[in-house]
């Protein structure tokens, strides 16, 4: 498949990728945590050609979101304040970037969380119309 990294890696190298994409999964969560690790781990990784990158994804509606109370509420949020749109029902855009990720296309890309959001992490804070009590 073209733009797939077929480069040898060991046993090794192979556990440390599925504990990096393990960490871009859970995209908020792993948001911080990737802000702290990622200059030791660009430095000890990035040696072995080791890509270390994150993705910070818009709200998706999947089993877990439907355990996020009020997650109805947020998501029609942000597919309003989002200046290309959401659609938490489109998994293809987070997919997509993915699969440029894990590519060679971004063979010289890391210390990056790309977001995946329509634009929203641009958008500055929604300033409220009500008055303030």
């Amino acid at each position: 498949m073209p733009g797939v990294d077929r480069s040898p890696r060991s046993g090794a190298q192979n556990d440390v990728v599925r504990r990096q994409l393990g960490v871009a999964a859970d995209a908020a969560p792993g948001e911080p945590r990737k802000r702290v690790e990622p200059p030791r781990g660009n430095r000890d990784l990035g040696h072995h050609h080791i890509r270390v990158n994150a993705l910070a994804a818009g709200p998706l509606k999947t089993m877990a979101a439907k355990g996020i109370p009020g997650f109805e509420n947020f998501e029609n949020s942000w597919g309003k304040r989002s200046p290309l749109g959401w659609d938490s029902q489109d998994r293809g855009p987070v997919a997509k970037m993915a699969c440029v990720l894990l590519s060679d296309w971004s063979s010289m890309t890391t210390g990056e969380i790309v977001h995946v959001d329509g634009g929203y992490h641009a958008m500055g804070a929604e300033v409220s119309t009500e008055p303030v009590d």
